[in-house]
């Protein structure tokens, strides 16, 4: 008899335990799914160098440009395609180049923007300096006396004048000469002063402007108000993609 109390009370017990227990269960929250991690991308560094060697404004063209970067990076064992910060009067690098929205960094490490809209927006956070080879790019006169063939304005913008005689004043016929045009097309001489020692009438040549390395960084890396000779020697900025 007293065992089958003892089996008795046992049994509500459990009983009433389950019941509990269950209804704990009913009224406890379900569990918040956890969240995703925010994931930040990180973007890899494009390199970035002027070149060690000069060239005339006769690239053969935009393409030809390119090819001299492209051709001085494998040279020097970079990896990576990469284009000439070069326009004409009808395409620029705001129209070919890929925006990358990390850093531009020369092969030292040096930063020179953090992203593409802060390279063609903002004074760079550092001159190009560095050649392909990753050294100072030499000049015996100084950063200031370094002239790189560009074609435009600062931010990437070609130089579109509406002036019939654009790409000879300005891009060396859209990269295409170096020597002197006899005559300009539409260009007339002025005549001659009479004066003493008034020399003969010298056609004038084919112009392209250019950007300056200066010991600070502002907006004259990419262009400037002045214009070389076509056939001066003058370097490139290359821009990995």
């Amino acid at each position: 008899m007293k065992k089958t109390v003892l089996f008795l009370m046992a049994l509500i017990l459990s009983g009433t335990l389950g019941i509990t227990s269950l209804a704990w269960a009913q009224v406890q929250p379900a569990p918040t799914p956890l969240q995703p991690k925010q994931v930040i991308p990180i973007y890899p560094p494009k390199k970035v160098f002027i070149t060690s060697r000069s060239h005339t404004g006769n690239f053969g063209g935009l393409a030809g440009a390119d090819a001299f970067c492209q051709e001085w990076a494998q040279y020097a064992g970079l990896t990576g395609t990469y284009k000439a910060w070069l326009g004409n009067t009808k395409v620029n690098p705001n129209m070919t180049f890929k925006k990358h929205p990390g850093p531009y960094q020369l092969l030292n490490g040096v930063v020179i923007a953090r992203n593409w809209q802060e390279l063609v927006n903002s004074p760079q956070l550092s001159p190009i300096t560095i050649t392909e080879y990753g050294t100072a790019v030499m000049d015996p006169f100084g950063y200031t006396g370094i002239k790189v063939w560009t074609g435009m304005y600062h931010g990437g913008t070609a130089v579109n004048f509406t002036l019939p005689q654009s790409s000879i004043y300005n891009t060396c016929n859209d990269w295409t000469v170096s020597s002197i045009l006899s005559p300009v097309p539409g260009y007339t001489p002025p005549p001659p002063s009479g004066s003493p020692g008034d020399v003969a009438y010298v056609p004038p040549s084919y112009f392209g402007r250019y950007g300056v390395i200066a010991p600070h960084s502002d907006a004259g890396w990419s262009g400037s108000l002045y214009t070389d000779r076509c056939g001066g020697n003058n370097h490139l900025y290359c821009f990995e993609q």
